[in-house]
């Protein structure tokens, strides 16, 4: 009995060795399919500089299939894997059709992973206009303080004036003016709190302001209440 467990561990040792000396000296490459892996853009200062923008819309994520050493690709992951998309050549508005690199993580050397297919192989991005402008921002008061008190407008002190938007040309060309909103009703105590405010065109709708950028989203107002 003793003799059948030594040579049963023996036969075990000696299949992983035989194992091992096949996957790292015979036949040591290898391939592996990497999924769900999402794209970064990179080159937006240059775009900005032409005055263009891509949309915000949810780029779709890719599936790599790569080709190396295991040990090398024992180290990668869909998680530290990175897919580059260069905006920096785009000139133009419109649908525009990238390419991308596929970076690995510090230590994995570029040049010891071959990439056998990527899906989709490109992706497509919406290219617009870009505009800043700066708009002001104005007070609309709801409701009227108790009877015997009074809020004094003409006092009112706003922390910022005016807001910087930037955006898609179509969007920030209908902003006119950012709107704070302001409750009057039962104040009998001067108001000093932070305000969001909304972007709104000429007529006081709000506008659909998602793909904007503002250099704030609340302004600091202290209302007088006499």
């Amino acid at each position: 009995m003793k003799q059948k467990v030594l040579y049963g561990i023996l036969a075990v040792a000696i299949s992983f060795s035989l194992w091992w000396y096949v996957v790292t000296v015979v036949s040591p490459e290898f391939d592996d399919t990497f999924y769900d892996i999402p794209v970064v853009l990179s080159g937006e200062t240059f775009l900005h500089e032409r005055g263009l923008m891509v949309l915000d819309e949810k780029l779709p994520t890719v599936t790599v299939k790569l080709s190396g050493n295991r040990s090398v690709l024992s180290k990668l992951n869909s998680g530290n894997i990175t897919l580059v998309a260069d905006l920096s050549k785009i000139s133009d508005t419109g649908e525009q059709q990238l390419t991308f690199s596929v970076v690995y993580p510090g230590d994995v050397p570029q040049n010891s992973v071959e990439v056998l297919s990527r899906e989709p192989s490109t992706i497509e991005v919406n290219v617009v206009n870009r505009s800043q402008k700066e708009v002001d921002v104005e007070v609309n008061y709801n409701g009227a303080p108790p009877e015997g008190y009074i809020a004094d407008k003409n006092g009112l002190e706003l922390s910022h004036e005016k807001v910087t938007v930037t955006g898609p040309a179509s969007v920030i060309d209908r902003i006119d003016h950012a709107r704070v909103e302001v409750n009057l009703s039962g104040q009998n105590e001067t108001i000093s709190e932070s305000y969001t405010y909304t972007l709104c065109d000429e007529s006081g709708e709000p506008v659909d302001a998602q793909q904007v950028q503002t250099n704030g989203n609340e302004s600091d107002l202290t209302l007088t209440i006499l």
